[in-house]
């Protein structure tokens, strides 16, 4: 049995199927579209995230940097003890500081000689007192009075030594002569073990010559100061508030 379309159906069903190929293209060409839209909106959620984390720093800056500065503030009490290599950073400017630092002492200072500074490893100072420990003693100390280095003694588990640290340093050697009594020899090893910053005498030696002067022979003590010259770049408070200068790769 066959059915016969009228004129109108027919103009229905070729609408009907243009309007399919119609959709159909304009869903092939929304599609991609659409999946940029979403990749879009995702790179977008991912900024947005990022700009919230950024304000979330820039929040708290102010707090970091009060905490920077009074960690800062402890350090540059710490670092007083060291000669500071902004002001100490060549050798000739070494040896200038080391006459500078004995010229009160009135020695005749010869000649000073020193190597390149170096990093130089300090231990840190750490001192174990020894304590009397024994189990007589541990079992009468009922209430637990003893001093701590008797219980480190008893049980051996006394404390680590702090780290030590890394510092800029050298050994200057100073020739020099002076009176025969050594006075002024001694007068410059107490101005060592006296200076306020981080040098150090490690040995002198002496030795009583015969100098030829204009008005005759004169006795005078001749020999070396050996001295540890330790320095550090200091931080400084002001830096808190400089901008740190950006690379070319940002």
């Amino acid at each position: 049995m066959s059915m016969k379309l009228s004129r109108r159906d027919k103009v229905i069903i070729l609408v009907v199927i243009v309007l399919v190929v119609i959709g159909a293209g304009i869903l092939a060409l929304l599609k991609p579209k659409y999946e940029e839209v979403q990749q879009s909106e995702d790179r977008l959620s991912a900024k947005q995230a990022e700009l919230e984390e950024i304000e979330a720093r820039i929040a708290t800056l102010e707090e970091l940097k009060v905490t920077l500065k009074k960690n800062v503030d402890e350090v540059v009490e710490e670092q007083k003890v060291f000669i500071s290599e902004k002001e100490i950073d060549q050798t000739q400017k070494i040896s200038q500081y080391v006459m500078q630092m004995l010229e009160p002492s009135e020695l005749k200072i010869v000649s000073v000689s020193l190597s390149d500074l170096s990093p130089s490893y300090l231990n840190a100072y750490h001192y174990n007192k020894k304590a009397l420990a024994y189990p007589m003693r541990m079992a009468a100390d009922i209430a637990h009075q003893l001093p701590e280095e008797v219980y480190f003694a008893y049980e051996s588990n006394y404390p680590s030594p702090p780290p030590g640290v890394t510092v800029g340093g050298t050994v200057v050697n100073v020739t020099y002569t002076g009176d025969p009594e050594c006075n002024q020899l001694f007068n410059a090893a107490q101005i060592i073990a006296d200076h306020e910053k981080n040098v150090y005498l490690r040995t002198l030696s002496a030795s009583l010559s015969i100098e030829n002067t204009g008005d005759g022979a004169e006795a005078v003590s001749t020999g070396d100061l050996v001295i540890e010259f330790y320095t550090i770049n200091p931080m400084d408070p002001a830096d808190v508030d400089k901008e740190i200068p950006m690379t070319e790769e940002g």
